[in-house]
């Protein structure tokens, strides 16, 4: 459960789009200490307006119209129609800000409204744009004077247990196998953000100022609480694991799970539960006041 960012309309529509939105509540538990960083850092006020990029199914998105109130505006904007139509089937809390769904490429997005938003977020949501500049430039362009950005990236691919006790056990597999594979890189993709010197250089360079960057170190349940069994077969659908295993025949899988599922169940909590560690950073920036 770690694709953490929509990769493009192709790739996000289809079975790919059909088996996130299958375990989309799976995925949330996993990732609900994340969104606690990422929504204390963002700090959102009754009446605020807020964008959250790459939204996907909405998790955060429904966050940030809680917090901003009836008085807010909240819109969440992802390059997958196939996860757009799933937030918009979920109705939001009454007392909640209303909620737009926006199908754009924040690389292309022109925006119809200058200067609409006090906060811009986004849950692993920036780290595959085409033009990473452009899309940066777009949403300063659409942020209010002193309002500010707050986004959550993942750090190098092999700071993160959730990535690499998955991955590595994987490749034990295809290696016993003898099945050919590529291993994917571990700084780029989903972990092209992880220098924090270059993603300073990136936003000072689109209009954001006063950049801040926390590190943060958290426990993630697996697949939002899942036992070394159940949790094998569900990382063949996601992150670099997905990836290694995609060409695989059915016997070659069933060792990758296997494998998986020893691996799993030397980290496991009090619970029975898969419990990995995920480094992620916090990066915050505000627009110069007018």
């Amino acid at each position: 459960m770690n694709d953490p960012v929509r990769g493009g309309v192709e790739s996000w529509s289809g079975d790919r789009a059909t088996r996130w939105v299958r375990q989309a509540a799976g995925i949330e538990r996993q990732l609900a200490p994340v969104s606690d960083r990422l929504l204390a850092a963002a700090a959102i006020a009754p009446g605020e307006s807020v964008l959250d990029i790459g939204c996907g199914t909405g998790p955060t998105t429904r966050e940030a119209a809680r917090a901003a109130g009836a008085g807010g505006r909240v819109t969440g904007l992802d390059l997958s129609e196939d996860m757009l139509a799933a937030a918009a089937g979920v109705a939001t809390e009454p007392g909640s800000a209303p909620i737009d769904w926006l199908q754009a490429d924040g690389s292309a997005w022109s925006p119809p409204e200058p200067a609409a938003y006090d906060v811009v977020i986004s849950r692993f949501g920036v780290m595959f744009f085409s033009d990473p500049l452009a899309a940066f430039t777009n949403f300063a362009r659409v942020t209010k004077p002193g309002g500010r950005l707050a986004t959550a990236v993942w750090a190098r691919r092999g700071e993160s247990e959730v990535f690499e006790v998955p991955l590595q056990a994987a490749l034990r597999a295809l290696d016993q196998c003898g099945a050919p594979y590529e291993p994917p890189a571990d700084d780029d993709g989903p972990y092209s953000f992880h220098d924090p010197a270059s993603v300073e250089q990136l936003l000072t360079a689109a209009g954001w100022s006063s950049v801040e960057q926390t590190t943060h170190d958290l426990t993630l349940l697996f697949a939002g609480g899942a036992s070394p069994q159940d949790a094998a077969p569900a990382s063949l659908d996601f992150g670099p694991t997905r990836i290694v295993a995609e060409g695989a025949d059915d016997e070659t899988k069933a060792a990758i799970v296997a494998e998986i599922a020893e691996a799993f169940a030397t980290r496991v909590d009090t619970d029975g539960h898969v419990a990995l560690g995920g480094r992620i950073r916090v990066v915050q920036a505000r627009i110069p006041d007018a």
